[in-house]
């Protein structure tokens, strides 16, 4: 009995001790079988690495083309609330000279001091440029779209009228006639201002990482600061409704206003500053090629499709694609019509560079002002 249990206790003992390794066995990996699953791994970790780095750089990607997306929208929105209170836009105008003959003539470009007073006396467009900074006339900087708008006065205006109201509506004999505030709209609490909007690749010190930016300029009858008179600004309207067209010459002026070239914004405000751009400024073609729609650049006669049916590009002698305003010639008794295009791109932001990376995407916005420019009782 007792040789039966030690049988058994060797048994169990014989089948626990085949679990364990014998003393003497030495397999295990070779090096070839090493260095193929050290490779195999590599491979592995490898591709997930890059799955990784892609999906995070589209994001990123996609972040940069939302957040400029969001910023050429809210762009655009300004510059529409913008016109909605415009009463007049400059565009282009019918030109005609001695002998009849009609051209075309944007508003917004320089036509130089030899031909001020030609422009002030018997043209329809005067030049808006050569009464503008001079930073506006760079190749660096194209104005693409102005217009006249009424905006609250200032509340420092505001208290002067209301400190000194009994001196409101004197005549000049009168002893309490005041020529400054007389030149104040006390009475309608407005004022008028011009407002110009440019397309700019000024980029002093490297600063915006954008291609291109939209600045907002402005002229308005007074500053925050002053109740007189900014040096800078000019009545849009005269008495013989050639203003605001031909600005700052009308008939009771002789064709002689000169303006000092001062803008109350200073250099101007930035809007966005990441505007697409392709072209070097100093060498614009004439036809741009790599546009989707193959039509040829604004001439003089016509807005070859990029603006709608009576319409034209506002400023065709400097025209860009990747922001251009189309203007409605309205006559007397009609409201301002605009459509402007801003192509707007990523590159620059997070993940695209700014030299070759290409993110475009185009906005379009059409509005119409509330006001209109001579209007007439029917």
């Amino acid at each position: 009995m007792r040789n039966l249990r030690l049988s058994r206790q060797t048994i169990q003992l014989k089948m626990l001790l085949r679990f364990f390794p014998k003393g003497n066995d030495r397999r295990g990996f070779t090096l070839i079988e090493l260095l193929v699953a050290m490779l195999i791994s590599g491979l592995i970790v490898s591709g997930l690495l890059y799955l990784v780095v892609e999906v995070l750089g589209i994001n990123q990607k996609d972040a940069s083309r939302s957040d400029t997306q969001r910023d050429i929208q809210a762009a655009s929105d300004y510059i529409a609330r913008d016109l909605r209170e415009s009463f007049y836009v400059y565009g282009t105008e019918i030109e005609e000279d001695a002998s009849g003959n009609k051209t075309l003539a944007s508003c917004l470009r320089d036509y130089g001091a030899g031909s001020t007073e030609a422009r002030g006396t018997n043209s329809q467009c005067t030049g808006l440029l050569q009464y503008l900074p001079v930073s506006l006339r760079s190749n660096e900087n194209i104005p693409v779209l102005a217009f006249w708008k009424p905006e609250p006065l200032p509340e420092i205006v505001k208290k002067r009228c209301e400190t000194d109201a009994d001196k409101i509506g004197r005549l000049s004999s009168d002893p309490k006639y005041d020529a400054a505030l007389d030149k104040i709209p006390c009475v309608a609490q407005r004022m008028y201002t011009l407002v110009i909007y440019s397309l700019s690749t000024e980029n002093p010190g490297n600063i915006w990482k954008g291609r291109a930016r939209i600045k907002r300029y402005t002229v308005p009858h007074f500053t925050e600061t002053s109740t007189v008179k900014n040096p800078g600004w000019a009545a849009p309207v005269a008495s013989d409704d050639k203003r605001p067209l031909s600005w700052p010459f009308g008939k009771a002026d002789g064709g002689i206003v000169k303006l000092q070239q001062s803008v109350a914004s200073g250099e101007g405000v930035v809007l966005t500053d990441f505007v697409d751009h392709k072209y070097d400024l100093n060498n614009v073609p004439e036809a741009p090629e790599d546009l989707e729609a193959k039509t040829p650049a604004p001439t003089p006669t016509s807005s070859s499709g990029y603006c709608p049916p009576t319409f034209e590009v506002a400023n065709y002698k400097k025209f860009r694609p990747e922001f251009y305003a189309c203007v409605r010639r309205a006559s007397i008794n009609e409201n301002p019509e605009v459509r402007f295009v801003i192509k707007g791109n990523a590159a620059g932001r997070g993940g695209i560079p700014r030299n070759t990376g290409e993110v475009p995407f185009q906005m379009e916005s059409h509005v119409i002002g509330r006001a209109a420019y001579s209007k007439q009782r029917s």
